[in-house]
């Protein structure tokens, strides 16, 4: 079922902002000058490119990658959480449900199938809990190898990737201090973690302080309201435009995760179990990127997180395993998956991305002979235009009618009287200026809202 939803419906929404990004930089000429106005490392991109050449360029053909990615990393899962339950380090029945929690996770659903690089990144983290795993068997050069993967396949993708460093360090730590694996075995995933960010440091050393100092905004949300929701927002995802009863199921899953949770932690003193290492590689996730976002820039969000999310799943499914009596446990995991699964239902009817496409579409459908194409989207150069670029690849006369973003407000842009202009804009507070300034000069004689902030207008200069 989990290899199922990732790896269908993949074309149902339009891209949004960010993985128009990722489709403007995959396509420049070159990679690495068009990374330096990024602020991510080029892994991703270089597995797009002979992607699209070997599959096509359709939303469903590019998303299919993070896709794929996405199924291989619950197959680790389940493989991973087998291997536990066989070892005794955790129950049968939590395995199970921390296997059937992560396949219908909206969390994990939702970022597959989008083309950015948290399926990756939630990969990353699956392989190093991997390594853990293969640190309590004693298969210390398997540990090393693995973790030495995960860092250098997350790093590659995406910079929070490094926040598994910590992670192994704390948890071989707490290994070694219990008395429950020896300190070559507890720090294997550790020494090869270092590995596997290390192969990154020529890059970060030359592209990260370029990216930096990049005009991004940086996006952090560290209210304590914030992290209180992380947990959640861990398994749940996009959780705006439910309707009342997807909202009400978000509230019920809500809580059975943090009863779970809390049900783990309980378990945790009682018990040394595979469960508070990996509430402790989770907290030491979210920690070290919350100390992060508090000094250096504020960039914390739940999705940037997704290497703690399989942590923050095992530990969900052995406190409500642990639950008594067993029918509170099963009542628990049941409304949890049915919840998950009503999340999945909805994102997949109503969307929730924002439809660049429905937009161009109807550009097409409004055309004559002598318009214009313009787009307001970021102050960027050459990335303005890539919604156009992409959504009317395969329309001749509207990609030839697509006027620079720069060139929109120049008083000799050649808006004679009578001119009609196609405005797609993305409403933001840099864009909502430049947008007035062109209605000024004209009359609006179409205008339609589509989806997430992206409205449509027909401009006729006076």
């Amino acid at each position: 079922m989990g290899l199922v939803l990732r790896m269908t419906g993949l074309g149902l929404h339009s891209l949004w902002f960010d993985e128009i990004a990722t489709v403007h930089v995959m396509s420049a000429a070159d990679l690495v000058e068009a990374l330096k106005d990024d602020r991510h490392p080029p892994l991703l991109f270089w597995l797009l490119k002979p992607w699209q050449s070997w599959f096509g360029n359709t939303e469903a053909a590019l998303r299919a990658l993070p896709a794929v990615i996405g199924c291989l990393g619950l197959a680790v899962f389940a493989s991973t959480l087998g291997v536990l339950a066989r070892s005794g380090s955790m129950g049968h029945a939590a395995a199970l449900q921390a296997v059937a929690v992560f396949a219908i996770s909206p969390f994990s659903i939702w970022y597959a199938q989008e083309l950015r690089a948290h399926s990756l990144l939630e990969l990353c983290g699956v392989l190093a809990m991997a390594s853990m795993v293969a640190a309590d068997a004693g298969r210390r050069r398997l540990a090393f190898a693995l973790a030495a993967v995960a860092l250098a396949l997350g790093v590659g993708s995406h910079y929070m990737a490094g926040m598994l460093v910590p992670a192994a360090v704390a948890v071989g730590w707490l290994r070694w201090r219990r008395g429950l694996v020896a300190w070559r075995n507890a720090f294997a995933p550790t020494a090869g973690a270092l590995l596997g960010f290390a192969v990154w440091i020529p890059w970060l050393v030359t592209m990260l302080p370029i990216q930096c100092a990049t005009p991004w905004p940086a996006l952090g949300r560290t209210g304590l309201r914030d992290l209180a929701e992380l947990p959640a927002r861990l398994v749940l995802s996009e959780l705006s435009g439910l309707g009342m009863f997807g909202s009400g199921c978000a509230v019920a899953a809500a809580a059975c995760i943090y009863l779970g949770l809390a049900g783990s932690v309980a378990r945790g003193r009682r018990r040394a179990g595979f469960a508070t290492s990996a509430l402790v590689a989770a907290a030491a996730q979210v920690g070290t990127a919350l100390a992060l976002a508090l000094v250096v820039a504020p960039n914390f969000l739940p999705r940037y997180l997704a290497g703690a999310a399989p942590f923050v799943l095992v530990a969900v499914g052995c406190g409500l395993a642990a639950l008594r009596p067993r029918v509170l446990a099963g009542a628990a995991a049941g409304v949890l998956l049915a919840s998950c699964a009503v999340i999945v239902g909805t994102h997949r009817v109503h969307g929730g991305k924002q439809d660049w496409r429905g937009a161009f579409a109807a550009v097409v459908a409004t055309w004559q002979p002598g318009d214009r194409v313009g787009v307001l989207m970021t102050p960027f150069p050459g990335f303005a235009e890539a919604p156009a670029r992409y959504y009317l690849r395969d329309c001749d006369a509207q990609l030839r009618a697509l006027v620079p973003t720069a060139h929109l407000e120049q008083p000799d842009g050649g808006w004679h009287s009578g001119a009609r202009l196609h405005l797609v804009v993305y409403d933001a507070s840099w864009t909502a200026e430049r947008c007035a300034a062109l209605c000024a000069r004209g009359d609006v004689l179409v205008e339609t809202r589509v989806r997430k902030n992206v409205r449509r207008l027909l401009l006729q200069f006076r």
